[in-house]
């Protein structure tokens, strides 16, 4: 679960699905599931989506995907689809495939990126190999997620300063609709605080620097009403923050 970070392409997430058929979008896609891992020291994103298809649209399906993602393959029940992605925009050929009635089908979408530009602002650590898996319930906006992250400390000397203590405790953004459920490393609980739309870690020690925390983060929520299909951003556009991230600049760690 990567991934100004840019946000890919436009933050607030991507209305990664829209849909171009006259059936309405709840009724083809129930549940979108995604996977994601960003190297943040070389830009690169891999992910993995599954869409759950409550039924199969006749011929063709179309749906919003981030036109600088490559697809390396759509596939239904394992078998590979004919797709054609231009524009922002991914056309899926189902034609000669048939399912049972009220049989759900899972459409599996494999693709990359390059990041241009993947450290953000802060000066007390950096972010490093970040992995995000989430859920989505379309009908009723019913977001599940889990964000696994390392922290990195940074050098807090000024030449000619006095030496700063290395943090004890960081602060991130995540939008203040969700519910933070639990925050480990190592499998260890630690202390928190989400209050508006600000996540407080409490680390197991000092952050100093070259000191690595990893950090998975359990929380859920339901997306607002005009949101629930702005999911598709990546773990680390700013906007609503709907993936933890640095909160110093907006689309950027």
């Amino acid at each position: 679960m990567p991934l100004p970070i840019h946000r890919l392409p436009v933050l607030i997430l991507l209305s990664f699905l829209l849909q171009a058929q006259t059936v309405p979008l709840t009724g083809v896609i129930e549940q979108i599931t995604s996977q994601q891992q960003l190297n943040l020291a070389s830009g690169e994103l891999k992910g993995q989506t599954v869409l759950k298809l409550s039924s199969l649209p006749a011929k063709t399906m179309r749906v919003y995907f981030p036109s600088n993602r490559i697809l390396s393959q759509v596939s239904l029940g394992g078998q590979p689809l004919r797709f054609n992605h231009q524009g922002g925009f991914l056309t899926v050929f189902i034609e000669g495939k048939s399912s049972a009635p009220n049989t759900p089908q899972n459409m599996s979408l494999s693709y990359s990126s390059k990041q241009e530009s993947v450290q953000g602002p802060s000066p007390l650590f950096e972010l490093e190999n970040y992995r995000l898996n989430f859920s989505l319930q379309t009908a009723s906006g019913v977001f599940k997620a889990q964000s696994h992250f390392q922290l990195k400390g940074k050098k807090t000397a000024t030449p000619g300063m006095p030496t700063l203590p290395a943090p004890r405790t960081i602060h991130l953004a995540l939008n203040r609709v969700f519910t933070v459920e639990a925050v480990q490393s190592g499998g260890r609980a630690l202390a928190f605080q989400h209050r508006q739309g600000q996540l407080r870690i409490q680390l197991p020690g000092p952050l100093t620097a070259g000191r690595l925390y990893s950090l998975d983060v359990r929380y859920s929520g339901k997306l607002p009403a005009g949101n629930k299909y702005q999911i598709w951003d990546t773990p680390f556009g700013g906007g609503p923050y709907y993936y933890p991230a640095h909160p110093l600049l907006p689309g950027a760690y």
